[in-house]
């Protein structure tokens, strides 16, 4: 019998790094994200970039597979994306994806894939919705072909699908139109400039309910900007230095409508630890009601 709602856990700036200091945070993060899994029981958990801080290509790999191993232990599939940390001195987007062919035995399987210089986007079906993710690399800079790829893609793949999201590292310029929304927003938008193009894009194909991102570690808002979620994830790494503690976005598709999401959060002792898991239009009565 088919689930009425498929469950995405979204992790991001997991900040794992090889340093002797941060090994207890390390296993601190690692222990977050078990006990999220384990207690939310997600389909898929969606990792939205710097997994690792690598600091050289041969501890960088080492610590990447320790993160691939560590996901294998659960029954639940996962997908990544990169952001600005995780590549250095050799240790390139394509030898990361090497790894996790290589080690990962829970990886979701990636459709139409596409990579251009290097970034990677893909799609991975569920039984109700599509999931775009697209690496829009360590400067928030979206590749033309990627443009193409998703107009494309959005037009023709799937055409009975009604409802999409969307899932990068940066956040894109869209995202400094926030002016009322529900969360925490405590620093600026690190957007790139021509990220304007992604949303145009998407807002043309009326068919993207939502963004999900992370890289600015005080931001885990939510709002709507022409009619599309605009949404941060939760730092989710131990050892970063956020305002916030860390956590992760949960968030719910259908097969008939919309996502509904809200933020786990580590730092509330109460034995229910996460936000009212809202829907589109409960969120924008939220927001307006603020």
């Amino acid at each position: 019998m088919m689930k009425n709602k498929y469950a995405i856990l979204q992790l991001t700036d997991l900040y794992l790094t090889c340093e002797q200091s941060k090994q207890i945070e390390n296993e601190e993060t690692f222990d977050l994200i078990a006990y999220f899994i384990n207690k939310y029981h997600p389909d898929l958990c969606i990792f939205t970039g710097n997994q690792i801080w690598a600091e050289d290509q041969e501890t960088g790999a080492k610590l990447y597979r320790r993160f691939l191993e560590f996901m294998n232990q659960f029954e639940v599939k996962i997908a990544t994306t990169f952001g600005d940390k995780e590549t250095c001195h050799g240790l390139t987007r394509t030898k990361l994806r090497q790894l996790e062919a290589k080690y990962s035995t829970s990886y979701a399987h990636k459709y139409c894939s596409s990579i251009a210089n290097d970034k990677e986007a893909y799609i991975i079906k569920s039984p109700h919705q599509q999931i775009f993710v697209l690496d829009n690399g360590a400067d928030g800079t979206i590749e033309e072909e990627h443009l193409v790829w998703l107009q494309e893609k959005l037009k023709h793949c799937g055409k009975h699908v009604a409802h999409r999201v969307l899932f990068m590292h940066r956040p894109i310029k869209a995202y400094d139109n926030v002016f009322v929304y529900i969360g925490e927003k405590k620093s600026a938008i690190s957007y790139a400039a021509e990220s304007e193009r992604l949303f145009s894009v998407l807002r043309e194909a009326r068919n993207i309910d939502g963004i999900f991102c992370g890289h600015d570690y005080d931001n885990d808002f939510t709002f709507f900007h022409q009619g599309i979620g605009l949404n941060y994830g939760r730092v989710s790494g131990i050892s970063l230095y956020s305002d916030l503690a860390p956590g992760a976005r949960l968030i719910h598709l259908f097969p008939e409508r919309s996502y509904t999401t809200c933020i786990l959060d580590s730092d509330i002792e109460t034995e229910e630890d996460a936000e009212e898991d809202l829907s589109a239009a409960e969120l924008m009565e939220k927001i307006v009601g603020n």
